[in-house]
């Protein structure tokens, strides 16, 4: 599943992935260019640069994970070319973000 918080009308999703995300790129063009069209603002962004910083050592979070899953992060991980911890703070970010986005 791919949303765009910040976007609303922008969620695609696809058999992997990829697919989702391409996917995704289509619905964000598509909700732009139909915004533009009816000269509709484009809503503001409420990312938040902080909102991404590491966590310092007070705010340690530690969770056993099935091996699974674990092995689809590392591969992630190296795919992204990112820190472990990089990572599940993005994944952690983008499902709060749509659940606040469905509240």
């Amino acid at each position: 599943m791919f949303t765009m918080p910040d976007t609303p009308g922008v969620i695609a999703d696809g058999a992997t992935e990829l697919e989702a995300i391409l996917d995704g790129r289509e619905a964000f063009i598509a909700t732009v260019s139909a915004r533009v069209n009816i000269w509709q603002e484009m809503p503001v962004s409420v990312f938040n640069v902080d909102d991404f910083t590491p966590a310092s050592a007070s705010d340690k979070v530690l969770a056993w994970l099935p091996r699974s899953m674990r092995r689809q992060l590392a591969a992630k991980e190296k795919t992204e070319g990112v820190s472990l911890d990089s990572l599940v703070l993005a994944f952690i970010a983008e499902g709060l973000g749509r659940r606040s986005a469905a509240v």
